[in-house]
């Protein structure tokens, strides 16, 4: 004999049914099947060959650290001697390995599956927009996942002659001469002399 119907109007109804159709029972009086774990998910090639990279790199700083002596001497002669005649024209190890020449990882400033580009003084990226940078270009600094462009000009980093003054550009800077009449400039024109060139004299705040 089927058991009582449950109590309440959709569990009886669903009870009925299941006699009706010959079920075994409502699916709500199953037991649930055990889940089925998925398999753990494959790291990514990219992620593996850096893997690599930095174990590679830990053991080159481990044998600069050693002198290249009384350290691990099969790793130095198994790996140290296949990289030395690329280190020259390759020294970003992950780069050369990982982007050029296994094509395993997107190269530098680019982000994604499809290597799409990132936002221009992006070095290292997220995704395409401004505020998705990791990393800037040189001239270029991270503040808040944006790349600011760094004025050398204003920050002493630029490496101008005595008779030049600096123009900040995007990501760099520029070294223009001083006017003829100027001995040393911060910026064009007589207006901007430190000192007046021989056969010139300050008239008011300018070299005439």
């Amino acid at each position: 004999m089927a058991p009582w119907p449950p109590k309440g109007l959709v569990p009886a109804m669903l009870w009925g049914l299941s006699l009706f159709l010959n079920l075994p029972g409502p699916i709500w009086l199953q037991p649930s099947p055990p889940p089925q774990s998925s398999p753990p998910p494959q790291p990514h090639p990219c992620h593996t060959c850096r893997g690599l990279v930095d174990s590679f790199n830990k053991g080159l700083e481990r044998t600069i650290r050693d002198n290249f002596g009384g350290g691990n001497t099969a790793w130095e002669e198994e790996n140290l001697s296949k990289y030395k005649d690329r280190q020259q024209e390759a020294p970003d190890l992950f780069q050369w390995l990982c982007s050029d020449s296994l094509k395993l990882c997107c190269p530098a400033g680019t982000f994604g599956p499809s290597c799409l580009p990132c936002f221009g003084p992006c070095a290292r990226c997220s995704g395409p927009e401004e505020s998705n940078c990791l990393q800037c270009k040189k001239g270029w600094a991270l503040h808040h996942l944006k790349c600011v462009d760094i004025d050398e000009c204003g920050t002493e980093g630029a490496n101008c002659g005595a008779d030049q003054f600096c123009v900040n550009t995007e990501g760099s800077y520029e070294c223009r001469d001083c006017a003829k009449a100027c001995l040393g400039c911060m910026g064009a024109g007589p207006g901007r002399c430190k000192k007046c060139s021989p056969g010139y004299q300050q008239v008011g705040s300018k070299c005439l």
